[in-house]
């Protein structure tokens, strides 16, 4: 085992050194999902004599690198990881992996850094401050962060952008601040699976709803819920009203329910042929849409519960429904891969003439 480890050391030393990675794309120097003791070990003989190896390199070569010691270890890695950005993912495998668990445990400031675009593996990112860092277009796997997040099923931003909450399989919400760039809160919101969770026009609360079929406003700071009440059927999705005063529900019954969310009154019942996945309220009128598994789209007065007009045109069920924020537009996304958009304001010219003739 000394021998093995003692090989490897040598081999990562010196790829590193030379800016040649290939045993390290194939070889992971840290498994991040590693029970306690096994991830401590694998960083007490791996990564401290590595970095222990590198420093002896970096210091007799102190013409070629006047950064010195850590300084000068941390931006040679640093040019390694955007080397492994301008390569394909399936060439670099573990190489950003190693890179990036020798960085955490020199302790160093990735605040900024580009992360986009890679494959991260097993990455033990627990404890490591990811201030203003790029993830977009990477993927994640087998990955340690500081909380222990499930499976999401969605994602709410607060309407003054600060703050991302995600909600999924274990009955939890979390929350991100968006401009600290850190996790500020996480509460048990639910039994089972949450499914919609959507923001309060305040900043201050947000809505979750789920399989247990019920609905709650919670503080966003606290994680104190502040009012709840229960439902007939699960809950696919929640949107709130631009006012703030109605809350909509689609469930998987084939029907959308309008509340009043100060009373908790059950306003109107839409119906559909199928599960309601999609919901969305109109940013400037009291007009509602949603979407179902039926693969229509129906348009509804908030005021009167009419269904003003169906929209056909996809081939599959359809899950998400939003209007542009001028309401000029109206989104929607389908299991058959196809996401439309519709002028929203031309139906509703249409629907006026008609209806004044």
């Amino acid at each position: 085992m000394e021998y093995v480890t003692e090989k490897l050391l040598t081999i990562a030393a010196h790829e590193i050194e030379a800016q040649t990675l290939w045993d390290l794309k194939t070889h992971a120097l840290l498994k991040a999902e590693a029970v306690d003791y096994v991830r401590d070990s694998q960083k007490q003989l791996i990564l401290e004599p590595l970095i222990a190896r590198l420093m002896v390199h970096f210091l007799s070569h102190d013409a070629i690198t006047p950064l010195g010691d850590c300084k000068a270890i941390v931006h040679h890695l640093r040019q390694l990881l955007r080397q492994c950005q301008q390569q394909t993912a399936s060439s670099n495998c573990y190489a950003a992996d190693n890179l990036l668990n020798l960085l955490n445990h020199l302790k160093a400031d990735l605040t900024g850094v580009d992360l986009s675009g890679l494959t991260l593996r097993q990455v033990d990112l627990a404890d490591t401050p990811l201030h203003q860092v790029d993830l977009s277009n990477t993927h994640l796997k087998h990955t340690r962060f500081t909380e222990s997040i499930s499976d999401i099923f969605r994602i709410s931003i607060s309407p003054n952008d600060d703050l991302l909450a995600m909600a999924g399989l274990n009955g939890a919400v979390f929350l991100y601040d968006l401009k600290a760039g850190q996790w500020t809160n996480s509460w048990s919101a639910h039994q089972g699976w949450v499914i919609a969770v959507v923001f309060a026009t305040d900043f201050q609360t947000l809505f979750t709803g789920g399989f247990a079929q019920r609905i709650a406003q919670w503080n966003v700071v606290t994680g104190q819920c502040l009012q709840e009440w229960q439902t007939d059927s699960p809950i696919w999705r929640l949107a709130l009203s631009a006012h703030g005063q109605w809350l909509v529900s689609g469930h998987e019954t084939g029907k959308a329910q309008l509340w009043n969310i100060h009373t908790q009154l059950l306003l109107r019942v839409l119906n559909h042929s199928g599960v309601v996945r999609g919901v969305a309220f109109h940013p400037q009128t009291h007009h509602l849409a949603t979407g179902s598994s039926d693969r229509q789209i129906k348009l509804w007065s908030c005021a009167t519960g009419e269904c003003l007009a169906t929209f056909d045109g996809h081939d599959d069920a359809i899950w998400d429904l939003g209007f542009s924020s001028s309401g000029e537009y109206l989104a929607s996304a389908s299991s058959d891969g196809s996401a439309m958009h519709s002028p929203f304001l031309h139906y509703l010219l249409q629907i006026s003439v008609a209806q004044a003739t």
